[in-house]
């Protein structure tokens, strides 16, 4: 069974396979680029929400190239 919560690491690590830092993980979660969920001072990423905001930025590329 998949995990529905990941941490800032796990982001980095598996969702971007670690060419997104830790760091800019946080930078984005911090600035509002991804979305995510404060427990405490900790940074949680919910895996479904992760996907939509995936897609959604593939589809907002794949329109930008077209208009090209």
């Amino acid at each position: 069974m998949e995990k529905r919560t990941l941490t800032a690491q796990e982001v980095s690590e598996y969702f971007f396979s670690g060419e997104v830092s830790y760091w800019t993980v946080l930078k984005m979660a911090k600035v509002g680029e991804l979305p995510h969920f404060k427990v405490g001072s900790r940074y949680l990423f919910n895996r479904a929400s992760l996907m939509n905001w995936q897609a959604a930025q593939e589809q907002r590329c794949s329109l930008v190239g077209e208009a090209m």
